[in-house]
């Protein structure tokens, strides 16, 4: 980066984000939701070293369930991630402590994909 001054994203966070989600139902039985999160690109000043930087481009996260209610609702089974692709922030230069890799005050999701399944019953 030259020696201009640097935008009021320095050592902040995303430039923007932006977060869509989809749902969709199938008879009412069957339910899809998908959500992308999409984190814009920002710069880091090295608080040690004033004048190096590092950019960040932008990344984009995707989470996903998958839902299914049977024996007329009172059952239900659900799977789901997310950051299901395993996009994660990209690793920092400097300012590294403590065995961080990314920086420790992102707002994006850091710690890799997170898969589940859940099941539910109602009995009233």
């Amino acid at each position: 980066m030259s020696d201009q001054a640097v935008s009021d994203t320095e050592n902040g966070p995303p430039k923007y984000r932006v977060l869509l989600g989809l749902n969709h139902t199938w008879a009412n039985d069957l339910s899809l939701s998908v959500r992308g999160n999409w984190y814009g690109g920002y710069t880091n000043e090295n608080d040690s070293n004033p004048g190096q930087f590092q950019e960040f481009s932008d990344l984009v996260q995707v989470d996903m369930m998958l839902n299914w209610n049977f024996s007329n609702g009172r059952l239900a089974m659900t799977a789901g991630g997310t950051s299901i692709f395993d996009e994660q922030p990209a690793r920092v230069e400097f300012e590294m402590c403590c065995g961080g890799i990314v920086r420790f005050d992102t707002v994006m999701d850091w710690q890799g994909p997170f898969y589940y399944v859940r099941g539910s019953f109602r009995w009233n």
